[in-house]
């Protein structure tokens, strides 16, 4: 019997018709080709996907089923075409790779795009396609010494010219091959490679901004167009390319502090307007963007060291005599302006804040305390997340105040663990269990990740040396249980703790973090010592016990 074509559930009633098929191993191609012709899209994916297993399974006859994989990767939506690209990689034969091509003539979100260049490079066991999309998508994923030692051509030199890991020197020539040494002709090909482009990366930016503004000027039309791109690092790129051109073009950020922002970082120090940085700030100053990198760029393009260092200054005062058990949005703009601050070169510094100084750390102790951050054994990222914000049920270690203050405790939760009820001053509360680490990291590992996340996201702390962690390792010894919450928190109170320094006001200089099992052994000898000596005086004759008394 037809289904009823009113029914608002027909589209949906014909595809699971299919799947009773499909349960039933019965293969009905021509009732997947009237699924795909419906307007329902998530029916039309459904179908696709249907034959795809059959011919994962090898049950339908591949050429016969070509056909309906060339409508799913024209089709006018993504999760279709997806689908349609991921079941040519099961069609036996070149012309799988051909069909899953096409999918690259219109709009890819990054899954579609992963999803077709993998498709391809397991597709060219049969041969590459001769098309220019092939060629591009196989590039594109291409290691990076196999692309740069291919000849230059039109293809290799594009792909050259955008991808994100190539290095300048080798951007450089690939445009010069494209545009010779002309540089109105450089703008207007480097442009129009932006514009072309489903992705881009803001690594080209430099190759961009460091031309002339009358060089930039020729290319003002197709700048213009990109300046109102969906594409957010075109818009940001041409918007700064104009304001290259005319720094009153920078009215096309206005209002807009998150694109300010993306603006201000590609161009270099000095080349933004006054007018736009005082915006920024101002906007800053008012809460209507996150300060991390508001304030990085105000400090990029203030001209004046003095206001800026003052402004700076501002900021952190204004916590500077805050426990950390307060910690607050404000203390997070007072570590992202302490960051600003200290990673602005000393020939910039003004007289009189020496005081605000944090001792630099090397790139390699950073990137090896990242490393172990990452690690898949011993590394933080599976509970507290790649970005520091944690995964459900663990706290974060982005401007978490347990992480900052005296590294001692930090340390000791590295080393010996943590559990109990740990509960953020923002009122967010975790009840899960820190494992100890302390005998898989040796000091140096320890006092690397400590100060990889101190320094990392949205937090700015000093570094974590190895007498910091040597003297946490001594807290305890590390076959006891792991520590509890409450007396960490006792023993090394957030309240102690200062943005500017380890520790204002440290406690105990021999505080030592107790266990309850040891707590528990040394009130039994207590208990027992009374009693034994309560038994003595019992014992002794009514007569000593007065003269004792």
């Amino acid at each position: 019997a037809e289904l009823d074509q009113s029914d608002p559930l027909h589209d949906r009633l014909m595809l699971e018709a299919l799947w009773i098929h499909q349960a039933h191993g019965r293969v009905d191609l021509q009732l997947a080709y009237k699924i795909a012709m419906l307007p329902e899209p998530r029916a039309r994916a459904g179908a696709i996907r249907v034959v795809r297993h059959w011919l994962q399974q090898r049950v339908v006859d591949a050429d016969a089923a070509l056909p309906l994989l060339q409508r799913a990767v024209e089709d006018e939506d993504m999760r279709v075409r997806l689908e349609g690209v991921l079941a040519c990689g099961f069609y036996p034969g070149l012309a799988g790779a051909s069909v899953a091509a096409v999918a690259a003539e219109l709009e890819m979100d990054e899954g579609l795009r992963v999803a077709l260049q993998e498709t391809l490079a397991y597709l060219s066991k049969y041969g590459e396609p001769q098309s220019e999309i092939v060629i591009r998508l196989r590039l594109e994923r291409t290691d990076l010494d196999e692309l740069l030692a291919q000849p230059l051509d039109e293809i290799v030199a594009s792909v050259v010219l955008l991808r994100h890991d190539v290095p300048q020197r080798n951007r450089s020539e690939a445009l010069a091959f494209l545009a010779g040494d002309n540089g109105a002709e450089r703008a207007q090909r480097l442009v129009a490679e932006l514009m072309a482009a489903r992705q881009v990366d803001l690594a080209i930016a430099p190759l961009l901004l460091e031309m002339s503004p009358l060089d930039l000027a020729t290319a003002a039309n197709e700048l213009n167009r990109a300046a109102s791109s969906d594409n957010p690092p075109v818009r940001a790129l041409a918007i700064a390319a104009l304001v290259r051109i005319a720094p009153e073009n920078a009215t096309l950020f206005a209002g807009n502090a998150i694109l300010a922002t993306e603006v201000l970082s590609l161009l270099f120090p000095g080349q933004a307007p006054a007018y736009a940085v005082t915006q920024l700030r101002d906007a800053t100053d008012a809460g209507l963007i996150d300060p991390r990198r508001a304030i990085e760029q105000v400090a990029r393009h203030w001209s004046d060291d003095a206001e800026l260092f003052a402004w700076l200054a501002e900021r952190i005062d204004a916590v500077s005599e805050k426990g950390l058990h307060t910690f607050d949005q404000a203390h997070g703009t007072a570590m992202a302006a302490l960051r600003a601050m200290n990673h602005l070169p000393a020939a910039r510094w003004p007289q009189g804040y020496d005081n605000y100084r944090v001792a630099p750390v090397s790139d390699a102790r950073l990137g090896s305390g990242r490393a172990i951050y990452l690690d898949e054994i011993n590394g933080c990222a599976r509970c507290h997340g790649v970005d520091g914000r944690g995964e459900e049920g663990f706290p974060p270690l982005d401007r978490s105040p347990w992480v900052l203050g005296n590294p001692h405790r930090a340390a000791a939760v590295v080393i010996h663990g943590l559990y109990g009820e740990l509960r953020l001053p923002d009122g967010r509360l975790f009840n899960s269990v820190m494992a100890p680490l302390g005998a898989n990291l040796d000091d140096q590992q320890v006092a690397d990740v400590l100060t990889y996340v101190r320094q990392s996201w949205g937090n700015y702390g000093p570094a974590v040396g190895i007498d910091d962690v040597r003297q946490a390792r001594q807290l305890k010894p590390q076959s006891e249980a792991s520590l509890m919450v409450d007396t960490l928190a006792r023993d090394y109170p957030l309240s102690w703790d200062r943005i500017l320094a380890s520790s204002n006001r440290p406690g105990p200089p021999n505080s030592t973090i107790v266990n309850p099992k040891t707590l528990f052994v040394i009130a039994g000898i207590a208990i027992v010592g009374v009693l034994g000596l309560i038994f003595i005086v019992s014992r002794l004759s009514p007569k000593f016990r007065r003269e004792l008394t």
